[in-house]
Order: C-alpha cells, then sequence, then structure tokens
C-alpha cells in the first residue's frame, strides 16, 4: 500500500498535478496524512496532503484526494456525503484584499450492470452529487470523477437540440444509460463536460482499455481486439469553459 501511495505522489509531482482526486479507494477507515517526496535528480522535498475518505457501507467504493503543498494552504475545509461523493472548498487570494472560493468535487459513479439491476442506486449517486454541487453562483466548481458512464460522441441531433452547451466534440462511443444519467445532471446543474471539447489521439481520450475476444475469427480463436472507453469525467459550469486550455487522459 505504502508503494501504492508512493506513486500516486511521484504521479503528481512528475505531471505538476495540484489536486487529485482518486476513486475505488478500497479503504475502511478515513486518514488525513502527509507524504513526503524527495526530488530524486535535484533532491528537494515537498510534502502532499492524502484525504482518504472512510467508507460506510461496503468497500467497493471510497474516495480521497491528493493536494499539493502549493494548493494545500488554500483549502478550507473537506466533506464526506457518502461512500461515492466528498468534496473540498478552497478559498484562494487573487489579488489585495479579494479570493476566490472554489469547491472541488470527487464522485464515483456505480457501474453500469449495478444501475441497471437497481436504478435507484444511480439515482442516490446523483442525488449526493447534487448536494455537492449546491454552491454560490459566484463560486467556481469542478467536478471530477470516475462516471462509468458513457456520454458518447455527440450527434447533430444532439446540436439541434441544445447539447453542444454540455458536451463537446470528441466524445467516444455511443451513449449508454449511465451516460444518459451523466446527461441530464450536466443539463440540471448547467456543467459541461470538459474534456470532450478537445481533440486528441484516441489514447488521451479514453479512460479505460482491455481486450475482448474478436468472434468474427470464429469461437475456437484465441484472437482478440483492443476497446477504448470514455468513462472518466471532468466538469465544470459551462459559462466557465474559456478558463481551460487542455484537458486530456494519460496512458
Amino acid at each position: 500500500q505504502s508503494v501504492k501511495r508512493h506513486d500516486l505522489i511521484r504521479d503528481c509531482y512528475a505531471y505538476d498535478v495540484d489536486i487529485l482526486a482518486i476513486q475505488e479507494t478500497k479503504c475502511k477507515t478515513f486518514e488525513d496524512t502527509s507524504i513526503n517526496f524527495v526530488d530524486s535528480c535535484n533532491g528537494s522535498k515537498s510534502k502532499y496532503r492524502l484525504l482518504i475518505s472512510d467508507q460506510k457501507h461496503s468497500l467497493q467504493a471510497g474516495l480521497g484526494f491528493v493536494i499539493s503543498p502549493k494548493v494545500n494552504q488554500y483549502v478550507t475545509s473537506y466533506h464526506q456525503i457518502s461512500d461515492r461523493v466528498c468534496y473540498l472548498d478552497l478559498k484562494i487570494p487573487v489579488g489585495e484584499n479579494c479570493v476566490r472560493f472554489c469547491r472541488v468535487v470527487n464522485g464515483y459513479a456505480p457501474t453500469l450492470p449495478n444501475s441497471i439491476a437497481d436504478p435507484k442506486v444511480a439515482t442516490a449517486y446523483y442525488k449526493d452529487l447534487d448536494t455537492a454541487v449546491d454552491v454560490p453562483s459566484k463560486w467556481d466548481l469542478y467536478v471530477l470523477g470516475d462516471f462509468n458512464a458513457k456520454i458518447g460522441r455527440r450527434s447533430h441531433e444532439d446540436v439541434d437540440n441544445g447539447l453542444d452547451s454540455y458536451i463537446g466534440r470528441f466524445g467516444n462511443g455511443q451513449r449508454n444509460s449511465n451516460g444518459q444519467y451523466l446527461l441530464d445532471y450536466l443539463i440540471k446543474n448547467n456543467l459541461f463536460a470538459i474534456n470532450t471539447a478537445f481533440k486528441h489521439p484516441m489514447r488521451h481520450i479514453t479512460t479505460r482499455c482491455g481486450w475482448l475476444k474478436d468472434w468474427s475469427a470464429g469461437r475456437r480463436s484465441k484472437k482478440t481486439i483492443p476497446y477504448f472507453t470514455q468513462i472518466d469525467y471532468i466538469l465544470c459550469r459551462n459559462d466557465k469553459t474559456s478558463l481551460f486550455s487542455n484537458a486530456r487522459s494519460f496512458s
């Protein structure tokens, strides 16, 4: 476990990540701890904060944050709504006698089979997310998460229906029922899935990959084909998209 945590801190340092939202930790107890990182090249030291939420109902979810020393000084509070939703509040100085309030929400949605088997699970998750994003309109708001949802590639019909205010041109795949839950949530809260707005190679758009049996090669064949899906998203207010210069996944 300590190796995995060190890897998280190392990647945050290497990619200059100030806030990392972690899902599916499967950790049972709450933790608020500091982890020191030493740059092997120049010997500089950094102290990152690791927040891990406890799980009250199962060990299948679990959330957390890694916060850089640069940003941790601006964190005012941490709150857990459920095993699947938590958030940070920040108060960031932006000038003399001026501050900017910001909320960063972390979510881990039920998988598609679980949502289909029991729609109440998905409904409860999005109800918790509604609670998490209930902040004054002047606040900056970001929702980071594994939504287990395929919004899919935006269609001409989507544009005709005004959905280009909520999803960009560069989504991947076909929308599924979890994707519709997410899209309805975006519309309800005037949010935009910002990582559908930038053109990248498929490996920098999709966030889950694997291999499937190639049935076209015959039942006895061991041939497999790769699959790539986009199920993780960064959400922002749909009138704040101009603040973003890029959004991508790393493989």
